[in-house]
């Protein structure tokens, strides 16, 4: 017999014996009411496959540039020395 988890968005239960659901500590940055402080708070989270939203497909990209100043030359530069892209790019 397996144990089961609850989906932390949807409310679905499901079987740890189940292919594909996720669990994760995350940190939720709260303003602290005793000193006014923003705090991270740490709670485990626990997603069902459907809700985990892993995309196999997707690929890393460099980012970080402000809009304005986005430089594309460099970027891909950086994806190819970070072995993040196609080198056929």
């Amino acid at each position: 017999m397996s144990a089961v988890r609850m989906c932390d968005q949807c409310g679905r239960i499901f079987s740890e014996n189940e292919e594909g659901w996720t669990t994760a500590l995350v940190a939720r940055v709260k303003r602290n009411p005793l000193t006014g402080r923003r705090e991270p708070l740490q709670e485990q989270r626990d997603l069902c496959p459907e809700d985990s939203g892993v995309n196999e497909n997707l690929r890393p990209r460099v980012d970080g540039y402000p809009n304005e100043l986005r430089n594309e030359a460099k970027t891909r530069q950086l994806e190819r020395e970070a072995g993040i892209t196609d080198p056929a790019e």
